[in-house]
């Protein structure tokens, strides 16, 4: 199993999984959360999560190769010990896009109204 492991660690490393630059709109929202207490990666996987998020509001479809639609959607876990910050921190984050959504919001009430008066 291990020879495996380290054949898939060498497919990986040659395709610059693990060297390839993160994109720079990602850093910096991970740089806007202002908790010290928790890591780097941590602050990178609540900023991917809420990106997911916000772009799954859109309700668009991703193709598949197979002609199936796939909505966008994710399952993040970050395990942090108690008093660490994570509720704050993802509030923080949020308020990134705090005036996407509420331009979202304001299409969907409209879109309601318009459709309760046909």
């Amino acid at each position: 199993m291990s020879n495996a492991l380290e054949l898939l660690e060498t497919e990986l490393k040659s395709r610059g999984v693990f060297s390839t630059p993160l994109p720079r709109f990602i850093t910096e929202l991970a740089d806007s959360i202002p908790n010290s207490k928790l890591d780097p990666k941590m602050k990178l996987t609540i900023a991917v999560s809420e990106l997911i998020l916000f772009a799954s509001e859109f309700r668009r479809n991703i193709k598949h190769w197979n002609n199936s639609l796939i909505p966008i959607n994710a399952i993040t876990f970050c395990i942090s010990a108690s008093g660490t910050g994570k509720d704050s921190s993802i509030n923080a984050m949020r308020k990134n896009f705090l005036d996407g959504y509420e331009v979202i919001n304001a299409l969907r009430v409209d879109k309601a109204k318009s459709l309760a008066k046909s």
